[in-house]
């Protein structure tokens, strides 16, 4: 995740925080660069199969110790 490029972090326990980033992606011109920008990096690293990959790893991994 880059921070104004595809998305911004806040603490979810931080309701100031959060509010100014709304208002900061509400007033920025490159908003609709930063959804999409967003979607292609969850498009990229979390596909099914990956997904599927990691799963089976952590399955593996657990039942290997036991």
């Amino acid at each position: 995740m880059k921070e104004g490029i595809n998305g911004f972090l806040v603490n979810s326990a931080n309701s100031e925080e959060l509010a100014n980033k709304i208002i900061v992606a509400a007033n920025k011109r490159g908003l609709r660069k930063i959804g999409l920008e967003g979607y292609r990096l969850v498009a990229k690293k979390y596909t099914w199969d990956l997904i599927t990959k990691q799963t089976f790893e952590i399955y593996h991994k657990v039942l290997s110790g036991i």
